[in-house]
C-alpha cells in the first residue's frame, strides 16, 4: 500500500507513518528542551574545559586567531572556535566571558546540526528523522561529556549534509547551497574515511534518478568529491597527525576502556547506546507486515527501561563510577554508529517497505528511554565537574605557586576526591589554570600530575608561561622565584 503523504510506508495500517511521526516529534521536542537546558548548565559550569578543552581555551586566549592543531579537521575546528574567537576580537568578553562562550558553543553545535536535520528534510519524510536522533542518543551522549572532542560534531554535520543531498527537492538555488555545505567537508575529520561513502552512495542514487542531464551531471560531481574526500582522510587515518594520539583511540577501543574503566567507572550512556541498537535490531525480528507487534517487543522494551533506571541509579548513588574521561574515549561512536545508521536510511530510501522494520511504537519508546536515562546521567556528570571546578577553583583563588594535585587530593573527604581523581585530566591542570585564574590574576598553578610525552610548557620554568591580555602571572612568577613551589 503506497501513502506518499506519509513517506511511502507500505503498511497495512496507512496511518502508521503519520502516528509514527508524530510520536517522534514529541519525543524530539521534549528531548531538545531538556538538551538545551542541560546544555545551559554544563556551559555555565565549563565543562567543555575537560581534557583538551583547555588547552584549546588557553591557546585562544594567547593567540586571539584559530587554533587548527588538527589538519584534518579544520572545517569543525573553525565552527567551534569561531563564536568564542569572535567575542574575543570584537572586545565583548573577558576570560571568564570567553570560556562560556566556547563551552557554550562546544554543547550546542552538535544540537544545532541535529534539529536542522529535522528542517532538511521534506515534509512526507519527517520519520527520517529518527536516524539522526537515534545517533545523537545512542552514539552522541555516549561521548559528550568530553565536548571538545571534534567528531561528536562532525557526525551533525555529516547528517545534515546527508539529508540534503538524498531527500531535498532541490532547484539550482538549494543544489549550489548543498555545494556550499559539501565543499567544507573536505577538512570535516577523519571520520569522513568512512562517512563519505555513504554521501556519496546518496549523490549517486540522487544522479541515477534525475532525468534532466545538468543535475545529473551535479549529483556525479558530488558522488565524485565524497568519493575524493573518503580518500583523503583514509589517508589521514592511516598516517595521523599524532600517533600517540591514534594509538590512545586504538587501546581504548580494543580494551573496552570506553564502556568500563580500571577503577569500576561505567560509560552509562554507552552501554545504553549499544544495548538500545540491540533491542531495536532484536525487535525489527517480531514483527510482521500488517500484524501488531508481539508481546516480545514491549517486554524486551520494559527490561531497557530498567536496566537503564538502574544504571541512572548506580550513577547518582555511587559519584565514583562517572568519570567523562570514558566519553573521551568514546569519541568516534557517533561517526562509527552514524555510518551503520546510514546503511539503513539507504536501504529505507530505496526499499520503502523497509521502513516498517522500524517505523513503530516500540521505536518511539526506546528513543523516549534512551533520551531520558542518558540525559539524566549527564546531570550528573555535570554535578560532579561543578564539584571538581569548584575545589579547582578554591585552590586558584587561596594557594600559591605551583601546587601538586596529590596534595590537593590530601586535603579533600573521600567523596571530593573520588570525584577529583575522575574529572581530571592528567596533564591539563596548567592550562586549567590559567582560564579559570579569578580575574586573570594567577597566583598559583596546579602541576601536571604525571610526565607525558608531549608536554606545551612547563609551569616549573616561569619563562614557559604562555603571554596573554587575560591572564597575569607576576604573582605565580613571584611566589616561585620566592621558594612556593610543590616538594
Amino acid at each position: 500500500m503506497r501513502n506518499a503523504a506519509r513517506g511511502d510506508l507500505h503498511l497495512a495500517d496507512p496511518d502508521a507513518a503519520g502516528r509514527f511521526a508524530r510520536g517522534l516529534k514529541r519525543v524530539a521536542l521534549a528531548f531538545f528542551a531538556a538538551a538545551m537546558a542541560l546544555a545551559l548548565y554544563a556551559a555555565i559550569e565549563r565543562r567543555g574545559l575537560h581534557a583538551d578543552g583547555a588547552n584549546y581555551m588557553m591557546r585562544l586566549l594567547e593567540l586571539e586567531t584559530f587554533d587548527l592543531a588538527e589538519p584534518a579537521r579544520r572545517t569543525i575546528m573553525v565552527i567551534l572556535q569561531a563564536p568564542a574567537l569572535l567575542a574575543i576580537r570584537l572586545g565583548w568578553v573577558d576570560a571568564a566571558g570567553a570560556g562560556f562562550v566556547f563551552c557554550l558553543t562546544l554543547e550546542l553545535v552538535p544540537l544545532g546540526l541535529l534539529a536542522a536535520c529535522y528542517a532538511a528534510l521534506p515534509a512526507e519524510k519527517k520519520h527520517f528523522f529518527y536516524f539522526p536522533l537515534l545517533h545523537y542518543l545512542a552514539g552522541t551522549l555516549s561521548a559528550i561529556a568530553s565536548p571538545i572532542c571534534e567528531g561528536i560534531a562532525a557526525a551533525a554535520y555529516f547528517w545534515l549534509l546527508f539529508y540534503l543531498v538524498l531527500f531535498r527537492p532541490l532547484r539550482w538555488a538549494g543544489l549550489a547551497a548543498v555545494f556550499a555545505v559539501a565543499a567544507p567537508a573536505l577538512y570535516l575529520h577523519e571520520a569522513m574515511g568512512g562517512l563519505a561513502l555513504p554521501l556519496a552512495a546518496a549523490a549517486g542514487w540522487r544522479a541515477w534518478r534525475e532525468a534532466a542531464p545538468a543535475r545529473r551531471a551535479a549529483f556525479m560531481l558530488l558522488a565524485l568529491w565524497f568519493a575524493a574526500i573518503a580518500v583523503i582522510q583514509t589517508a589521514n587515518i592511516l598516517v595521523p597527525h599524532s600517533l600517540a594520539n591514534r594509538a590512545g583511540l586504538g587501546d581504548g577501543l580494543v580494551g573496552g576502556w570506553f564502556l568500563r574503566g580500571a577503577n569500576n567507572e561505567i560509560n552509562v550512556p554507552a552501554w545504553l547506546g549499544l544495548i538500545g541498537l540491540l533491542i531495536l535490531n532484536v525487535n525489527s525480528l517480531f514483527r510482521a507486515e500488517g500484524t501488531a507487534e508481539p508481546p516480545w517487543t514491549w517486554r524486551l522494551t520494559g527490561a531497557f527501561a530498567a536496566l537503564a533506571a538502574i544504571g541512572v541509579g548506580a550513577a547518582a548513588l555511587w559519584e565514583g563510577t562517572v568519570a567523562p574521561g570514558q566519553q573521551f574515549a568514546a569519541r568516534v561512536n557517533p561517526a562509527m554508529i552514524s555510518l551503520l545508521l546510514s546503511a539503513g536510511v539507504l536501504g529505507s530510501a530505496w526499499r520503502p517497505a523497509r521502513q516498517r522494520w522500524w517505523a513503530r511504537r516500540s521505536t518511539v519508546a526506546i528513543s523516549a528511554i534512551l533520551a531520558a536515562s542518558c540525559l539524566a546521567w549527564h546531570a550528573i556528570d555535570v554535578r560532579n565537574w561543578s564539584i571538581y571546578l569548584g575545589t579547582v577553583r578554591k585552590v586558584l583563588a587561596e594557594q600559591h605557586g605551583l601546587v601538586l594535585p596529590r596534595d590537593i587530593e590530601a586535603g579533600l573527604s573521600a567523596r571530593d576526591r573520588r570525584i577529583f581523581q575522575n574529572m581530571s585530566w592528567f596533564w591539563v591542570f596548567p592550562e586549567l589554570s590559567l582560564v579559570m585564574a579569578p580575574g586573570g590574576k594567577v597566583a598559583a598553578i596546579i602541576a601536571r600530575s604525571k610526565v607525558a610525552q608531549w608536554r606545551p610548557w612547563s609551569p616549573e620554568h616561569p619563562e614557559q608561561i604562555p603571554h596573554s591580555r587575560f591572564f597575569e602571572t607576576s604573582a605565580y612568577r613571584a611566589a616561585l622565584a620566592g621558594g612556593e613551589r610543590a616538594r
